[in-house]
């Protein structure tokens, strides 16, 4: 007995390889694409998340903690302990690439905008943050007007809930 298919079935068996092949690309495609970081307004999400779930948060931005202050000048520590928080001008933010075991304790990177020139130059990629062991904030503190599509296009790459990427505008730190 020979085993064939008639021209029908033959048509059939194509039309659900060729559907096989279909959903296998798309839930490939799905779980290769990395999703965008929402960034949010550092007030909205102290409001959103509650001032009592907030705490750690407000200590690492407006306590006085040990700190490091990266310029151009270079890197400072601020306070002896192992820093929680790391504040870095965006002109200066190269600097956080380097290995440096100063950074493995910060909790909260603080990205300070002084100028236009420093908007629309900074870009966050996920290879800076490397010496950063326990990073959980970031924060892109600006002295300029300031959106949230802007900062969605400053930080690339960051895969959903990897950091709590927040932002403040006008505000003195």
């Amino acid at each position: 007995m020979a085993n064939h298919l008639y021209p029908g079935e033959r048509s059939i068996f194509k039309r659900l390889y060729l559907l096989l092949i279909f959903i296998f690309a798309l839930i490939l495609l799905s779980f290769s694409q990395l999703k965008a970081q929402n960034p949010v307004l550092l007030e909205k999400y102290l409001l959103e998340e509650g001032m009592e779930n907030t705490v750690y948060l407000q200590s690492l931005v407006y306590d006085n903690i040990p700190s490091i202050i990266i310029s151009n000048d270079g890197v400072k520590e601020v306070k002896a302990g192992y820093p929680q928080k790391a504040s870095v001008d965006a002109s200066a933010l190269g600097a956080i690439s380097q290995a440096n075991d100063i950074f493995r304790t910060v909790k909260l990177l603080q990205i300070n905008i002084a100028s236009e020139q420093d908007k629309a130059g900074l870009r966050l990629r996920p290879e800076l943050l490397n010496n950063f062991f326990n990073l959980y904030y970031i924060l892109i503190n600006s002295s300029v007007p300031l959106s949230q599509a802007e900062v969605s296009g400053m930080v690339s790459g960051f895969e959903e809930g990897q950091y709590i990427i927040l932002f403040s505008v006008n505000s003195i730190m």
